[in-house]
Parts: C-alpha cells; structure tokens; sequence
C-alpha cells in the first residue's frame, strides 16, 4: 500500500469532533418581546431545565442577554440554583444582576452573600447606582455580618439614596442597636482604624440626635484622621444642631476643609456666619480664607457675595469655578447678575457652569442670556 493511502486510511480511523451545538437559547436571541417567557421556545427550554441542571447554568452563561433572563424566570418557578446565581451576578447587564441579587435575597441564599458583596462593592467603585442599592438591601436581608464595615461606610454615603439604603441594611444585621453598635465600635481603640472609620460615616448616616451627639464628642476626645472623619459625618447628618459642636474646629490646623464643606452641607444662617468669620481673618492663608469665602456662599450668606466677584476673574479657572458655585448658592439678583457676566464673557464650559448656578439661585430654569436678562428686569420693575 503507497505511504499516502495508508495515512488516509488511518485518518479515516480517527473520531473526527463533533461540531458545536447550537446555544440552547438560539431560539430567544431573535426574540424582542418584553417578557422572555413568551418568546418562542422558551416553554421548550423551560422542561428541559426541570431534567437537566447543566441546561440552567449554560443560560446563565449564555453572552446573550435573554438567555440569563431566561434562566432567572426558570429559577423563579424551578428554585434557585447557586452556580446559576453566581455567573449571573458577574453580568455585563445590571438589570440581570439586580434581578439575580434579588432572587437570591429572596431565597436566602446565604452562600452566595460573599459574591454579592464582592459585586456590590464593585458597584460603588464604577456604577452603576441601582446595582449598588440593590445589594445593600439584598446584604441586609442575608444578615450578611462580613459585609457591616461596608455598610458603615456607605451609610455616610453624599448620596442620600445610598446611605438610606445602607442604613436600613445596617438595622437588619445589627438590629435595633445598630446606633449604639456604631457609637461602640467608633470609639474601639482595639479596631484597625479604617473599621472605626467605617463605624464613625456610619453615624453620619444614621441622622438622628445621638448620633450627632456621639460625632460632636468624638471631634473633641479623637485626633487626626478620626477626628476628620467625624467632622465630614457631621456634615453628612444634615442637622444643623452639629453647627456649634464644629464651632471650636475652626482652630484646629489640618481641618479646615472637612469643616468648612461639612458647614456647608449644613447649611443655615450660624454656619455662613461662623464661615464668614473664617474667611475674614486676617491670620489665616489667603487658599483658607477663599475656601471659607466659597462654603460661605453655599450656605446662602448674603455677605459673601461682594467678595466673591473678583475669583470670577481669576486666571484659575478652578478658582472660577468655585466662585461659581459659590453664588448658585446665594438667592438674589446681584449673584444672577454676575453670573450673567460669566455666561457672556466665559468659555463653553464655565457658559454651562453659570447656566446651572442661575437655575440654583433663582428656581427657575433660564437657559438663555436673555431669558436671564428678562429675569433680572422684571425685578427691578417689582
């Protein structure tokens, strides 16, 4: 036998591979209907399921996005499986995976709480917003105790939403206590200090009298980064009676910026005041006086307005900025009147800036220099 038809020969021998199977959820991808279960076969899909627990997970698998739909609604029905859960939560689609965190909090799925940890925490790295909620709440409803530094720290969160969220969570795995539980491990010198960090943003979020009462005492017995943290926790309470538990900050070195934004979120009439005072002393860096100045205008103080128009001609456009955003803060027409100014004579992006500081200072939504125009003449007129 010639050597080329022995190699044929024994080719032929050989067990050529299979070809790839179809994707299970082949008849779904071309499906555009809102609820996947009406799609044409996923009936089909769905008794193959009940006999074949693999089927499950390669839909979850699946790199089209009605296929993991496919697999949560077969789960809804069948029971949850948790090899499915978890390849959904590592989803590119957020709805996928604030579906599958919900299934699974629903469930009790406590096994899988680490990864829904570990994708929540992610969320609030890079978004998106509903995917982080919803595993706070799922956290919560686990009684996930690994994920309370977490929670601590985002229930100081600057978004209301989110430190809501993580507040109520922090009350299903602490319980009732959950503010005394915090105040505790606040104040633990045995505790690394990022977890009493944790704990003191914690208390920031909670916005109720004894927390604040907790954070104005542990700005005087704490130092350094504690003591900062608990002056931002401060601001983050909303509740202007911390205004003169900061008073005896404004001499602390170091601090100045977290007192003077958490003065500014506090907003009020004493808080301008005790801003104004800071920026109108004369021993204090001139950068200092300027943050004071621009804190004080978020606050609505009256008497920060006059200083303030000469930063918008700065050639720092950083310190324009802050100028700006200062005067979105002060109501009248002498803030809209500048703004004006700026809209006319600054770039594109500071244009966009003093656009949104006028619809702060006035209520109203003028997206034109005339419309601004207007405004300020109908005010001279009253």
């Amino acid at each position: 036998m010639r050597p080329d038809s022995l190699f044929l020969l024994l080719a032929s021998l050989v067990a050529m591979p299979a070809l790839a199977a179809d994707p299970p959820d082949q008849p779904l991808r071309k499906c555009r209907q809102a609820d996947v279960r009406k799609c044409p076969g996923f009936s089909e899909l769905e008794k193959k399921a009940a006999a074949d627990p693999k089927l499950l997970l390669d839909l979850a698998g699946s790199e089209h996005r009605n296929g993991q739909i496919a697999s949560l609604r077969i789960m809804e029905q069948q029971g949850p499986d948790d090899k499915a859960l978890g390849t959904l939560l590592g989803s590119a689609d957020s709805e996928v995976v604030t579906q599958a965190m919900t299934l699974a909090g629903n469930s009790g799925r406590n096994g899988l709480a680490p990864a829904i940890l570990e994708r929540t925490r992610s969320a609030a790295d890079t978004g998106p917003e509903e995917v982080l909620l919803r595993g706070i709440a799922v956290l919560g409803m686990l009684r996930h105790e690994p994920a309370m530094d977490f929670l601590m720290q985002k229930a100081g969160d600057p978004s209301a939403r989110v430190s809501r969220s993580a507040v109520q969570a922090l009350g299903r795995v602490g319980g009732e206590g959950i503010s005394q539980m915090l105040e505790k491990r606040a104040r633990d010198t045995s505790l690394p200090p990022e977890s009493r960090k944790a704990a003191i943003a914690g208390l920031g979020g909670m916005r109720t009298s004894e927390a604040v009462a907790a954070l104005v005492d542990l700005t005087r017995s704490e130092e350094g980064d504690l003591r900062r943290a608990a002056v931002v926790a401060l601001g983050q309470t909303g509740d202007r009676s911390a205004v003169p538990g900061l008073f005896e900050m404004l001499r602390v070195p170091g601090l100045e910026r977290e007192l003077f934004e958490s003065l500014a979120r506090l907003g009020g009439e004493q808080a301008g005041s005790m801003l104004m005072a800071a920026h109108d002393d004369p021993t204090r860096p001139e950068e200092i006086r300027f943050l004071a100045l621009c804190a004080a205008g978020r606050t609505g103080h009256p008497g920060a307005l006059d200083p303030l128009l000469p930063h918008l001609k700065a050639a720092s456009f950083e310190e324009r900025r802050l100028a700006i955003e200062a005067l979105a803060g002060i109501p009248g027409d002498g803030a809209v009147a500048a703004l004006l100014e700026r809209i006319r004579k600054g770039d594109e992006q500071e244009r966009q800036l003093a656009f949104w500081a006028v619809k702060s200072a006035t209520g109203k939504a003028l997206e034109t220099e005339k419309a601004i125009q207007d405004y300020l003449e109908s005010q001279l007129l009253k």
